[in-house]
């Protein structure tokens, strides 16, 4: 995976400053075993796994964190090479990983600010794997949609627009970002009602199934350091309000800053959660199987 990460680090810095990457033979073949995020919802049909893919859903709208979450995570195992027992081996789509990461990475600007991600754009490849092996339940494929914060904006303002989002209605978690300084600021009522637009359009479009696990992420918990009797009465307002529309139970929530991978325990549990979570479903004994998950899926709802 070292390797990779060198000739794919080379080919994101030059794609984004405008320089020519080198061009030896295994440097113009980086294309054969990376890849870009993907931007089809069908194209996990094209992973090759013996077992459905555990699928998290980022839900928010823009500015709430969602790629400083995944950059983060995604750090944390270019550091570790794990999280908890399981190592991470591979990713289908290392260099849209890179590219969440380039600002905190090579930005020289930035050093002594708050670690900054590029957040995503609409239209832009939203879909990142990650490739675990664990000593004792072998290996796992987890798919993480990381869809812009606009994207939802019109799933809120606009009904029926989230039906073409097959993964967020098949999904096996749901981690709803919320940004703590608008929950003690002027902008929570506006929030509060994007929110209840967005989740109602998905409970219309059968989004809450009965195993589905919806989790609730409190980003820039930093910001209401001096305010937290403010926040949590805020929180718990807004909580109250997001379980009766949806008729669904929460999880769990975290408190955390999404962009920091220093003093992260509350984000670093959440992320093994992601990974740890057993409900797979075996598909086929077959080592080269046709999976086409998503159309399975959706036969069997």
């Amino acid at each position: 995976m070292e390797s990779k990460l060198e000739l794919i680090k080379e080919q994101v810095k030059a794609s984004t400053d405008g320089t020519t990457p080198a061009t030896d033979s295994e440097t113009t073949n980086v294309g054969m075993f990376i890849g870009e995020a993907l931007s089809d919802d069908e194209k996990i049909n094209e992973l090759m796994t013996n077992s459905k893919p555990e699928v998290t859903v980022l839900v928010g709208f823009e500015g709430y964190g969602k790629t400083s979450f995944i950059s983060t995570c995604y750090q944390i195992i270019l550091t570790e090479g794990k999280i908890g027992d399981y190592i991470c081996y591979d990713s289908d789509t290392l260099t849209g990983l890179e590219r969440r990461l380039f600002l905190r990475r090579y930005n020289e600007k930035l050093q002594d600010q708050t670690p900054q991600t590029r957040r995503t754009i609409r239209g832009e490849a939203y879909l990142l794997t990650f490739r675990f092996c664990h000593p004792d339940k072998g290996e796992k494929l987890v798919v993480i949609s990381d869809h812009s914060g606009e994207d939802y904006r019109e799933y809120s303002d606009r009904k029926g627009t989230l039906e073409k989002d097959v993964l967020l209605q098949n999904a096996d978690r749901l981690l709803f970002f919320v940004d703590s300084q608008e929950m003690i600021g002027k902008g929570f009522l506006a929030m509060k009602q994007r929110y209840t637009n967005l989740i109602n359009n998905m409970k219309e479009a059968g989004v809450f199934k009965k195993n589905i696990k919806v989790q609730v992420l409190f980003n820039k918990y930093d910001c209401v350091e001096n305010m937290k009797q403010l926040f949590e009465q805020k929180s718990k307002t807004f909580m109250e309000k997001i379980v009766e529309i949806m008729e669904h139970n929460i999880d769990n929530t975290f408190n955390v800053v999404s962009n920091h991978i220093d003093n992260s325990e509350a984000l670093r549990n959440l992320f093994l959660d992601i990974v740890n979570d057993d409900i797979r479903k075996e598909m086929s004994s077959s080592s080269n199987i046709d999976l086409d998950w998503v159309k399975h899926f959706i036969k069997k709802h």
